[in-house]
């Protein structure tokens, strides 16, 4: 049997039907030089100690530690002595317009901002403070994640371009704050690094304030903690997905960015943090090479692993839903948390959902890992039983129309499906939203 084997896997979650034996477990075959090469893909339990191995195999391969200038221009803090004048004032003037551009994505800003706050100011102590913090006054619509929670005036903008302004700020200045920021990145890393421990032992002496705490899910919680990486990282090299931090499912990795305020250090923690003790499913792939004849495969293989699902997310499916169950569990881990606003359309559109769904049923889908010790159609329950309760509340593919329409149309799709969902006739065909026709989806 040949199929597509990673698309076929998250086709099957999105439609719940993992009930397929051969929707999971699979034989792909392809040709090669040699000849045939023979590919097994099978679910293991996400303990497993193969696939905890394999992790620290990948963090040992990877990239660590990369120096700012590696961003804005090969080698701006120490450029190369063979340099002329003018090729050094060009890497300069690319550096700028990197750090511009950064600045105009209101994903990146606040890493910018905290440049200028902390390295440029300490190079050119004149400059003013820029008081980069959260706004009460700005809508809630307009907080549709982490990416626009800190919201700078127009005269707080003016005062941060002068890092773009070789008349104010010269490129040998320039190039000091650059290494200034170097020098607090490492030495930051290093104290967050010491940091976590702490807040981890925090998280699970709060988890009994969590809707569907159990002391089963706690030791699970301690178990996979075990198993997970923390790494702080420069937000202006590697942008975190969620703005202030994510979670490699891949790698069993936690990265905060570096530039991380202190209002909201914990409560990002704890958020990442969930996501790594989520339920998971974990693929084991094993690649056979054929001998010189090409009738038989080696015994010698290749072996390979990686994370199908977390959570309620499997691939690129379902992140808008995985995001507002791990917030609100978040909030009630972290009760005293100063921002309740994080990912708020993503919550609503949960809390809207959960009018005909109880909320731990979204909660034990979350934490559920795929049982590969009972037969195909009961390893995950909890899923399917979620997919098909609001399926029957709303009509028949609904989640996954949903899932579909928010993914072509990213928040502002989170923010019309919460506005869809509030009227009455809300069991019609969301994708009518997008203006297209039966016809033309078909």
């Amino acid at each position: 049997m040949s199929v597509n084997v990673n698309k076929y896997r998250i086709f099957c979650y999105a439609s719940h039907c993992f009930s397929e034996e051969d929707a999971i477990h699979s034989v792909h075959m392809e040709t090669s030089d040699r000849g045939k090469i023979k590919t097994i893909a099978r679910p293991i339990h996400p303990s497993s100690q193969g696939f905890i191995e394999s992790l620290s195999m990948r963090r040992i391969l990877e990239a660590d530690g990369q120096l700012l200038s590696e961003v804005f221009g090969a080698n701006i803090i120490a450029p190369p002595v063979s340099l002329t004048p003018q090729q050094k004032e060009n890497l300069v003037l690319n550096s700028r317009q990197k750090l511009q551009n950064l600045f105009n994505q209101p994903k990146t800003r606040p890493f910018v901002i905290a440049l200028y706050n902390e390295s440029a100011r300490a190079i050119v102590p004149k400059l003013p403070e820029v008081e980069y913090l959260y706004s009460p006054n700005v809508s809630s619509a307009a907080l549709h994640d982490m990416n626009t929670f800190f919201i700078p005036t127009e005269d707080q903008k003016k005062l941060v371009r002068v890092l773009f302004d070789k008349d104010v700020i010269s490129d040998d200045i320039y190039t000091q704050v650059l290494r200034d920021h170097e020098q607090r990145f490492h030495t930051k890393r290093e104290q967050l690094r010491e940091r976590l421990p702490k807040l981890i032992e925090n998280f699970l002496s709060n988890l009994p304030t969590m809707t569907g705490y159990s002391e089963e899910l706690r030791e699970t919680a301690r178990q996979r903690l075990e198993t997970i990486s923390y790494d702080v990282i420069d937000g202006l090299i590697a942008i975190p997905e969620d703005k202030w931090g994510e979670y490699d499912v891949q790698r069993r990795t936690i990265r905060i960015a570096e530039q991380i305020p202190d209002a909201v250090f914990v409560h990002v923690i704890g958020h990442e943090v969930l996501h790594g003790v989520s339920g998971q499913t974990v693929i084991q792939r094993t690649t056979s090479l054929p001998q010189d004849d090409d009738s038989m495969f080696i015994e010698d293989h290749t072996v390979d692993y990686y994370a199908l699902r977390t959570g309620v997310r499997a691939g690129k499916h379902f992140r808008w839903l995985n995001e507002a169950i791990t917030e609100t569990l978040a909030c009630e881990v972290d009760a005293t948390s100063p921002m309740p606003v994080l990912y708020l359309p993503h919550k609503k559109l949960l809390q809207l959902l959960t009018r005909h769904v109880p909320f731990e049923q979204f909660v034990k889908a979350y934490f559920e890992d795929y049982d590969t010790g009972v037969q195909s159609h009961e390893r995950i329950p909890h899923w399917k039983a979620l997919y098909k309760a609001i399926n029957t509340a709303y009509r028949p593919g609904f989640l996954s129309e949903l899932d579909v329409f928010i993914k072509e149309n990213g928040n502002e799709g989170v923010k019309k499906a919460v506005e869809f969902l509030k009227m009455e006739n809300s069991r019609m065909d969301i994708m009518n939203l997008s203006g297209r026709s039966q016809s033309e989806r078909s």
